[in-house]
């Protein structure tokens, strides 16, 4: 086949899928704030409100994400680096198999909060379009940013992301 008809056609892909991704109005990003959401835990409910005058860090992932065992590692270490100075932290488990998450949770030893989300409600309000997808939602609850895929190369970037937003809080 034609190398440019290829490239062509994989054009075409590349801008039909980012279409694709473009932010509805009905998804948790183009609303006021996050801190409207709830996220059932192991024992009771995880309320986002609760986060309110913080930087919350909202991740999705699922056992099976080789990716996401690389960023358990990294946001347990930002956690212990920035709880005290406002980032919080809540990784929300997509695995239909309750017994699976388990199994990633006693590996990775999460030292934040973890929410479930069996169904993928949330995950549709999130609008997530890979394993991890991560957001970064500033003190009021407005979404700073957002990336899929987790990276060891771009790890510098993630926490300047937090680091800038922890710095933005009032008082600070």
């Amino acid at each position: 086949m034609n190398k440019w008809l290829v490239a062509g056609c994989r054009l075409i892909v590349f801008c039909v899928v980012s279409v694709s991704m473009v932010v509805s109005s009905n998804d948790v990003r183009a609303q006021d704030s996050v801190h409207q959401v709830s996220v059932k835990a192991a024992e009771g409910v995880i309320d986002l409100a609760d986060y309110r005058g913080k930087i919350l860090y909202v991740d999705f992932w699922a056992s099976w994400c080789v990716p996401c065992l690389k960023s358990f590692p990294w946001m347990n270490a930002m956690h212990e680096k920035y709880a005290a100075r406002g980032l919080q932290i809540v990784a929300v488990n997509l695995d239909k198999d309750p017994a699976l998450s388990a199994g990633f949770i006693d590996k990775t030893k999460p030292a934040f909060a973890i929410g479930y989300d069996q169904q993928g409600e949330l995950a549709t309000l999130f609008n997530v379009v890979g394993m991890p997808n991560s957001f970064l939602f500033d003190a009021e609850g407005l979404l700073i940013s957002s990336h899929v895929g987790f990276r060891q190369k771009d790890r510098q970037r993630y926490e300047a992301a937090l680091v800038n937003a922890l710095d933005a809080l009032p008082g600070k």
